[in-house]
C-alpha cells in the first residue's frame, strides 16, 4: 500500500512538473523574455518627420515607477523647504558681498566679516548635512537641467523640474531593467527579461538652428500584452498633464518657516540675518542722508563765499 501511494505522489509531481513547463502555464509565462519595437522621430511644422538615431531607451517595471512617483509626491514639500533654506543662504551672501564693497566705518566692517563668517559657516553645514543630502543633489540637477526642461515644455513649475530629475537622474539607470539604442532610422528593439507592465523612459534633442534646439522627454506606459509598436514621437513628448497623472495632484504650498526646517535639517537658524539686514538697511539710509547734508553743507558755505567775495568787491 505504500509503495502505490509512493508511485502515486511521484507521479502526481512528474505531472505537475510537465505542466508548468508547458509555455502557456503562469510560471513559464512569467520567465519568458518579451519585446518591444518602435521608432522615436520628430515631427517637424512641415510636416515632415526626422528619425532620432542614437536615442537610449530605457524600460522599468511599473511596480518601480509607482513606488518612485509616492516617492515624489512625499518629497515635494520637502524640496521646496530646503530649496527655500538654500535660496535664503544664497541672497545672505549676495547682501553681504555687495554691503563689503560700501566705505563703511571700521566698526561696520567687522560686523560684515563676521557675518560673512557666519554666512560660511551655515553654507559648510548645508552643504555637508547627511539628512537633506538626497534632496540637495536632486535640487543641484535640476538647476543643471532647468533649461533642457524649459525647451522640453516640463518647466512650468519647480515641482515638476524635480519630478523630471527625479526621474531622469541616477534614479533610472539603476532601475532599468532592459535598455536599448536607436538606429539611423531612429527604430529600437528592445528585449524585455519577462513580460509584464513597466514604462519606457527616454530623452533626446533636435538641433532646429544654429542658434536653437528642441529637447524632448518621453515617459510612455507600455504593456507586452498589447501587439503593435511603440512610438516616441514629438506627440507624445510628456506632458504636465502626464507629469500630473503618474504623480498626482500637487500638494498644497508649504508653509514651514526657515527656523523650522533648520532644526528638522539639523541646519544653522538664518533669522539672525533678519536683524543684521534690518540694521544695513538704518546705516546706508543714514549714510545716504548725511551725505545729502554734506552736499547741503558744502553748498550753503560756497554761497557765502560767493556772497563774501561780492561783498570785498563792492567795496
Amino acid at each position: 500500500m505504500i509503495q502505490k501511494l509512493s508511485h502515486l505522489a511521484l507521479l502526481a509531481a512528474a505531472l505537475l512538473l510537465a505542466n508548468c513547463s508547458k509555455p502557456g502555464s503562469e510560471a513559464g509565462a512569467t520567465s519568458k523574455p518579451a519585446e518591444i519595437k518602435g521608432q522615436v522621430f520628430v515631427i517637424q511644422t512641415n510636416r515632415v518627420n526626422v528619425k532620432m538615431g542614437g536615442v537610449d531607451i530605457h524600460y522599468v517595471p511599473r511596480e518601480d515607477v509607482e513606488k518612485q512617483c509616492r516617492w515624489i509626491k512625499e518629497s515635494i514639500p520637502k524640496l521646496s523647504r530646503i530649496s527655500r533654506y538654500g535660496e535664503e543662504l544664497a541672497r545672505i551672501g549676495s547682501v553681504i558681498e555687495a554691503a563689503s564693497t560700501r566705505n563703511y566705518s571700521a566698526r561696520i566692517r567687522d560686523l560684515l566679516s563676521s557675518a560673512a563668517e557666519r554666512q560660511a559657516a551655515a553654507s559648510k553645514r548645508f552643504s555637508e548635512s547627511p539628512l537633506s543630502s538626497e534632496y540637495r543633489r536632486l535640487l543641484v540637477f535640476t538647476a543643471l537641467n532647468q533649461d533642457l526642461y524649459k525647451r522640453a515644455g516640463v518647466g512650468r513649475h519647480d515641482e515638476d523640474q524635480w519630478a523630471v530629475s527625479a526621474f531622469f537622474d541616477e534614479w533610472l539607470s539603476s532601475h532599468a531593467t532592459a535598455s536599448t539604442q536607436t538606429d539611423a532610422d531612429g527604430n529600437y528593439s528592445l528585449i524585455l527579461p519577462a513580460a509584464g507592465d513597466g514604462y519606457l523612459f527616454a530623452a533626446s534633442s533636435h538641433q532646429v538652428t544654429d542658434d536653437d534646439s528642441e529637447d524632448y522627454y518621453w515617459i510612455q506606459k507600455v504593456s507586452t500584452s498589447s501587439p503593435g509598436p511603440v512610438h516616441l514621437s514629438s506627440n507624445n513628448n510628456l506632458s504636465f498633464l502626464q507629469l500630473t497623472e503618474l504623480i498626482g495632484e500637487p500638494p498644497a504650498p508649504d508653509k514651514t518657516s526657515l527656523n523650522d526646517t533648520a532644526k528638522e535639517y539639523e541646519l544653522a537658524d538664518l533669522t539672525w540675518f533678519i536683524d543684521a539686514e534690518d540694521l544695513l538697511h538704518q546705516i546706508a539710509e543714514n549714510e545716504d542722508s548725511v551725505a545729502k547734508l554734506k552736499l547741503q553743507v558744502k553748498k550753503v558755505e560756497s554761497e557765502i563765499e560767493n556772497a563774501k567775495f561780492k561783498d570785498m568787491s563792492t567795496e
